[in-house]
């Protein structure tokens, strides 16, 4: 199909654009069309090419000027030839003494409806599209070395072969590496220094973790909520008007703590006795949710450790459920002792 027709075809570009770095080969068989960097190409398939049927010609101003690399051609002929992607490009640079150009390869979903339903492999749903798509369309929204770590374990399973990825996973798997690249050198170059969170001596984000922070996100996106990564890096939500935050640990990824943290204010000793002993006895009361004083503040959380992260969204309810027994359970202890 023709770039001109498919154009035709296709509504606007869908919203969620992004690009992945690549190159334009071939060029010593098309010397005589120049290039330079800042040149617009259009992407076009060329299905009766009888060397790759997964083709697409790449064109200057009409004239060929050579292909994408045989790799990205598989990658694309699919969900293109479905009509899920669209393409356009720009070089960065002009030609290499191996006869490529580098390329800037835009990316847009005009029918972002769809994408989850032709994600498939060997006619399979692919299990790891929804997170991958969740994480690029809301890239802003996270803390970037979360997202990064995300990407990371994200590439070294496709690289592995540790899961099976459709195509339109591994299309969006490149696209949000490329952005994490790019948003870190220019975090890093931004006036000249590099900011604490970069530094080396910082421990790295273990990648597991990250990659549970950004599931417990989507999760809860999905659910309703509207969750954000707060500056210690914590999952931050809102439930039933109060302030709650997922916590992790970077040491231990099986650990899983949900917190409330200061619902009740401590002003003097004699109040201290009474929050120690309701929050003992709502502890009790409750099971696995804890009622625990941090200086002059009364915190609860539910603790638990749970090495398979879909079992979260499995109890994840029900643990809400446990920890507002809990709260409401001291509350209740709290105005009774006042009220005697």
């Amino acid at each position: 199909m023709k770039l001109d027709e498919f154009r035709e075809k296709k509504e606007k570009p869908g919203s969620s654009l992004g690009h992945i770095q690549d190159w334009v080969v071939g060029r010593a068989h098309h010397k005589s069309v120049e290039v330079a960097a800042g040149d617009d190409v259009a992407i076009e398939r060329e299905v009766g090419n009888e060397h790759d049927a997964n083709a697409f010609a790449v064109y200057k101003n009409g004239d060929k000027i050579g292909y994408l690399p045989r790799e990205t051609a598989l990658l694309l002929a699919e969900p293109y030839d479905r009509e899920l992607v669209y393409l356009k490009g720009s070089l960065t640079g002009g030609d290499t003494s191996d006869g490529c150009a580098p390329l800037r390869l835009s990316v847009y979903f005009p029918k972002e409806h769809e994408l989850s339903a032709n994600a498939l492999v060997n006619g399979e749903k692919d299990g790891a599209f929804a997170d991958l798509f969740a994480a690029w369309r809301d890239r802003k929204e996270y803390d970037i070395e979360t997202l990064k770590a995300f990407s990371q374990k994200q590439e070294e399973r496709i690289k592995n072969e540790e899961t099976k990825y459709s195509n339109l996973s591994v299309l969006i798997s490149r696209m949000l590496a490329t952005y994490c690249d790019e948003k870190s050198d220019a975090v890093r170059t931004e006036g000249g220094e590099t900011p604490s969170f970069l530094e080396p001596e910082e421990p790295e984000e273990n990648v597991i973790v990250a990659e549970r922070k950004m599931k417990m996100l989507n999760y809860l996106k999905m659910e309703g909520y509207v969750p954000n990564l707060d500056s210690d890096g914590d999952v931050h939500f809102k439930y039933e008007g109060g302030h709650y935050f997922v916590c992790f640990n970077n040491e231990d990824a099986d650990f899983f703590r949900i917190i409330y943290p200061k619902f009740w204010s401590i002003d003097d000793d004699d109040e201290f006795e009474r929050v120690v002993r309701a929050s003992d006895r709502a502890t009790a009361r409750t099971k696995v949710a804890k009622i625990f004083t941090v200086d002059n503040e009364t915190w609860g959380s539910i603790e638990l450790f749970i090495s398979d992260f879909a079992q979260v969204e499995k109890f994840f309810p029900r643990m809400m459920s446990a920890l507002k027994t809990a709260i409401n359970t001291f509350l209740e202890i709290m105005r009774s002792s006042v009220e005697e």
